[in-house]
């Protein structure tokens, strides 16, 4: 029998760097360069937190090494982990860091929130911690930092199992279904598959280059291709299951995206500047002001100037 399952393909990119949106193009962040790529490759709708794997990609994360390779990480990959101070930092599988501030008190310690992060994290005296967001979702993690559950505002939760290596190797939701990952030689994930009682399986398989993921083929057998720029793990094109190319990059000395070609036609090239960056486009010209935490302050076009301001919670 067929599962409830979903494929949606690529994301719209999400703002991971400042309160406005600095994004150009498909992807690109105009404040740092940096290049983002999500895909949702496979989503198994149902009762609680769904089963869901979202693969991002950053071009400016590359010299990290994930599950699958440079540059990539999924939402399961969510990890806390604390400086020499002890501030934590909750790093998302799509690479948004929610910084927190260690405050000892006279009843305990805490830990505030940076300005913009709308999230509660608690130590517990296990070495575990909690994550309450503003949906009322938790994340828990054990005392490596490791993602172990999540559970919607209503309780039903998701939980993460671990191979002898710290790997995932299942995740399991609510009403008990679940999907399964299978690991290359390297170590790289090659598979996903679900196990869900009374229905068909469906796999999502992936195929690497050493270190760099350069396929992905969803359950009908249609295939995505990732091509780098020698070792520096930054993409240079991706190529849609028609053999198509989806988008297409260039970057400049600093790994900035200089160029972005997209299968629409689109053209965007990028000048960077200290605090500014100069973004031509098939319609017209603009340039975009930062401030130093990379928040959009003033923009310049045709149609005029508009100028961005920030509360103190962002």
């Amino acid at each position: 029998m067929p599962i409830p399952f979903r494929y949606t393909g690529p994301l719209k990119p999400e703002n991971k760097y400042g309160h406005q949106p600095a994004a150009e193009g498909d992807g690109i962040n105009a404040a740092t360069g940096n290049y983002t790529y999500s895909n949702a490759d496979l989503t198994v709708p149902g009762r609680g937190i769904p089963l869901t794997i979202n693969r991002s990609y950053n071009s400016l994360d590359t010299s990290a090494v994930s599950p699958f390779g440079y540059g990539w990480n999924f939402n399961y990959s969510t990890t806390v982990f604390t400086d020499v101070y002890g501030n934590p930092t909750v790093l998302s599988g799509d690479g948004r860091r929610d910084q927190f501030t260690r405050q000892d008190t006279s009843i305990g310690v805490t830990y505030v929130p940076y300005a913009g992060v709308s999230a509660k994290l608690e130590y517990n005296v296990d070495g575990t911690w909690k994550l309450t967001q503003m949906d009322r979702n938790v994340l828990n993690f054990d005392s490596q930092g490791r993602l172990t559950s999540q559970a919607d505002a209503n309780g039903n939760t998701t939980t993460l199992t671990y191979d002898e290596w710290g790997r995932v190797s299942r995740v399991t939701d609510a009403p008990g279904r679940a999907i399964v990952f299978t690991y290359n030689a390297n170590g790289y994930i090659e598979s996903i598959t679900t196990d869900i009682p009374g229905f068909d399986p469906w796999t999502v398989s992936y195929s690497y280059n050493g270190d760099d993921l350069t396929g992905f083929t969803e359950p009908d057998g249609h295939s995505w291709t990732y091509h780098y720029y020698d070792n520096t793990h930054r993409i240079r094109e991706i190529i849609d299951p028609r053999g198509n190319p989806y988008v297409t990059l260039t970057y400049n000395a600093e790994g900035k995206v200089q160029t972005q070609l997209d299968a629409e036609g689109r053209d965007v090239a990028l000048v960077y500047y200290t605090g500014k960056t100069d973004i031509t486009d098939n319609d017209n010209q603009k340039t975009k002001y930062f401030d130093d935490q990379f928040n959009l302050i003033r923009q310049e076009d045709t149609d005029g100037v508009t100028e961005f301001g920030y509360t103190a919670t962002g």
